[in-house]
């Protein structure tokens, strides 16, 4: 049986959750949201999906993030645990699911504890794949951030304000 991605917004939660802009996110993340969407829709046609992401890297600076964008998705749509929202590259919001994947890829690439970010990947993908997911993750986000690149841009993990106390 084939997995495959979501071409179009479908709710994916029973809950609403904000929508966020991909103008409100830093380069790194916008490019990292923009390749898992062109991965999607280069599949989906058929085409050479590494092809079609090599230009905008190389544009980026950060060519090496080609291969481990295409194994990093390969491996989430092969062991995806149900239909992955992902919307078209030219679309200006975030879908859930593409924000958690963002995130998985910005944490992992930072070195952070793979059993925290394990526990983002566990309601996209099975737990069999969980480990080859979260370090495929931290190899494309190592490259994004060794290119320069910084990966964020979610404002409900920003301080927003302090108060001191009289």
């Amino acid at each position: 049986m084939r997995r495959q991605f979501a071409l179009s917004p479908t709710p994916t939660s029973s809950f609403a959750a904000p929508e966020l802009s991909t103008r409100d996110l830093s380069a790194g993340a916008y490019l990292c949201a923009w390749s898992l969407r062109q991965w999607v829709q280069s599949a989906h046609y058929g085409r050479c999906t590494v092809c079609d992401l090599r230009r905008r890297f190389e544009e980026a600076d950060c060519q090496s993030a080609a291969t481990p964008c295409h194994h990093f998705m390969t491996l989430v749509a092969r062991g995806a645990r149900r239909r992955i929202e992902i919307r078209p590259p030219g679309e200006r919001k975030l879908a859930r699911d593409e924000l958690a994947l963002v995130r998985l890829v910005a944490l992992s690439g930072q070195g952070h504890r793979p059993r925290f970010t394990a526990r983002l990947a566990r309601g996209l993908v099975h737990e069999e794949q969980r480990r080859d997911v979260v370090a495929v993750a931290g190899e494309f986000g190592s490259e994004l951030i060794g290119a320069g690149l910084t990966l964020s841009g979610w404002p409900e993990l920003q301080l927003v304000g302090v108060r001191e106390a009289c």
